[in-house]
């Protein structure tokens, strides 16, 4: 049977169950791949070595084949007539890993089918044997030739798909916010108890990272994201949850852009703006910005980042006659409040933020009654004589107002651990470490340095990008570190996306893996949020793999550390100063 391959877009799965067949090998590339039916096995071809795995699936039933080390040129799916395949799609895990993904009529168990090597870089995937119907075959009236079954289908065309941008934690559950409004449906399955979202119509770019969230609250354990069906396209959120948890609703909010995702009976969308709301007063609360009013306000705001002034347009709303405005000091994160009421029933606000204050975050209360507007003050580098400060000199070279400001961005944090490793080793911990040294060091360069956080908090990715952009950096470096389902996964990757940073990425890549003396993965491009929504040379360094058990004792290790924070500052300095 002839094999139609056409182009096609890849999704990741749903994590599942992964059997070991082999340990990863040298980088190669897949040179095709067709099902034989006449001995239903699955036939592929590599051009170098690789130790493929296969994964079990039963939600539909599939089968997935990683291929460690391996590129796939194109991603493809062609239809196969056999009485247990229905389809086979070829494309890209991640950046090195290709992968097969073997559409099943019904579940097989692991012991039905056997993977094996049947010539050099040749592999073979044995389905079990049955009886296959000869395929009915219609003559052709005038050549009297078989017609082929297999037609080539349209290139499906996804330009109006919804993607999701990510998943954020607010105080009733959870917010799937996505590019376009988009349906939602809610439904439970048990053993083990679990709430399946599907949202159709909607696709999981390949950049996307929040694949896995612990939550542990709202009796939610963990929140998984993974590409359900291709096409028509369909993303699922599994969460998974706590035998006596209730069942959830959701529904997709325009003012918040996304899907609202919520315990049964506690829906409530903002309420529409009422025509003759009134803002009464603007107070300075410590470290917010509140606004008062005689009814429910709505908003849009933004950041002008060249006259540092935070914008909210309160639409619907007119100004009070007697408004009474916030009591400002010299030491008020708010150097002074314009208020510009139009005829059109709206009310602008323009906030001019002082230097070293960044907009951490706005959001309605009291009924939308009120909104609030949080200023914070930029973190400086923590001081190296108290106890949560890295070993190093606790000298430091005179930092100049006019000095490169490097934002120092420890990924993860607070509810997001990012990835787990041996022991209970976290992400988020090893990222903070390395990047309280690597400010330190750039502060004895003389480099002004802020950092996303401190301590041990979530923020949003673009609480991190507002903060850098707001601050107007020269340097934009985020910290973080890799984890695999292949134990042996092990080496260091550096990435970037604009060609500002293509240089500081490269320059920053080769000194630690110098000076680490572990495995190059390389330098590559991605869209992460943090890099891609920055303007600045921006660049995300991953320092090495926390579930490789080995690589994660050396990366917890305060010399280590020390030394990975050296070779990044004096790479971003020679960077800065024009050196190669």
């Amino acid at each position: 049977m002839r094999e139609i391959l056409t182009r096609w877009f890849w999704a990741l799965l749903v994590p599942g169950c992964i059997l070991s067949v082999g340990v990863q090998a040298a980088p190669s590339q897949l040179m095709g791949w067709h099902y034989n039916s006449q001995i239903q096995a699955l036939e592929f071809a590599l051009n170098g070595p690789s130790t493929p795995q296969i994964g079990f699936y039963n939600d539909p039933p599939r089968l997935v084949i990683d291929m460690p080390g391996v590129q796939v040129p194109r991603s493809m799916r062609t239809a196969v007539k056999d009485p247990q395949v229905v389809q086979i799609r070829s494309g890209q895990a991640n950046a090195g890993t290709g992968r097969l993904v073997i559409e099943l009529a019904k579940p097989l168990g692991t012991d039905e089918i056997q993977l094996s090597q049947t010539a050099n870089h040749r592999w073979r995937l044995q389905f079990p044997r049955t009886a296959v119907p000869p395929l009915a075959v219609r003559p052709n009236a005038v050549t009297a030739r078989p017609v082929s079954l297999v037609t080539k289908p349209p290139v499906p065309d996804l330009s109006g798909a919804v993607r999701l941008e990510g998943i954020s934690m607010i105080t009733e559950g959870f917010l799937l916010r996505t590019s376009g409004a988009t349906a939602a449906s809610v439904r439970r399955v048990d053993n083990p108890p679990r709430l399946v979202v599907d949202l159709p119509g909607t696709i999981l770019p390949n950049t996307y990272t929040q694949r896995s969230i612990e939550v542990q609250r709202l009796g939610v354990e963990r929140l998984r994201v993974g590409q359900f069906q291709a096409l028509p396209p369909i993303t699922r959120v599994v969460l998974d949850v706590q035998t006596d948890t209730l069942d959830w609703e959701a529904v997709y909010d325009p003012r918040r852009k996304g899907v609202i995702l919520v315990p049964a009976g506690q829906l409530a969308l903002a309420p529409q703006p009422a025509q003759g709301t009134s803002l009464i007063s603007a107070a300075l609360i410590e470290d917010q910005l509140v606004f008062d009013a005689d009814g429910p306000l709505e908003y849009k705001a933004q950041w002008d980042n060249l006259n540092r002034e935070y914008r909210v347009e309160f639409t619907g709303a007119t100004l009070a006659q007697k408004f009474q405005g916030p009591f400002l000091d010299v030491r008020s994160p708010l150097d002074r409040l314009r208020l510009f009421p139009s005829e059109g029933k709206s009310v602008t606000a323009i906030l001019k933020i002082p230097t070293g204050f960044f907009v951490a975050g706005a959001q309605r209360q009291s009924g939308n009654r009120q909104f609030s507007i949080k200023l914070a003050r930029m973190a400086t580098p923590p001081n190296p004589t108290t106890s949560t400060a890295p070993n190093g000199p606790t000298t430091q070279s005179p930092v100049s107002g006019d000095s490169p400001l490097v934002i120092v961005d420890a990924g993860h944090g607070g509810s997001d651990p990012g990835a787990l490793g041996p022991g209970g080793l976290q992400e988020k911990d090893l990222n903070l470490k390395l990047s309280r040294r690597l400010g330190q060091r750039l502060t004895e360069l003389g480099y002004r340095v802020a950092y996303t956080r401190q301590d041990d908090r979530f923020i949003t990715l673009q609480g991190r990008v507002q903060m850098a952009e707001q601050a107007q950096a020269d340097i934009f470096v985020s910290i973080h570190h890799n984890a695999s389902e292949n134990p042996s996964a092990q080496g260091i990757e550096t990435y970037y996306l604009r060609a500002n940073s293509s240089r500081l990425a490269t320059m920053v890549h080769r000194a630690v893996v110098k000076t680490s003396n572990r495995l190059d993965r390389g330098v590559h491009q991605a869209r992460f949020h943090v890099i891609r929504q920055t303007t600045m040379p921006a660049i995300l360094v991953e320092s090495g793999y926390v579930s490789n058990k080995t690589e994660a004792q050396v990366l917890n290790n305060d010399t280590e550390q020390q030394s990975l924070a050296v070779a990044i500052a004096q790479a971003i300095d020679r960077f800065i100063k024009g050196k190669r």
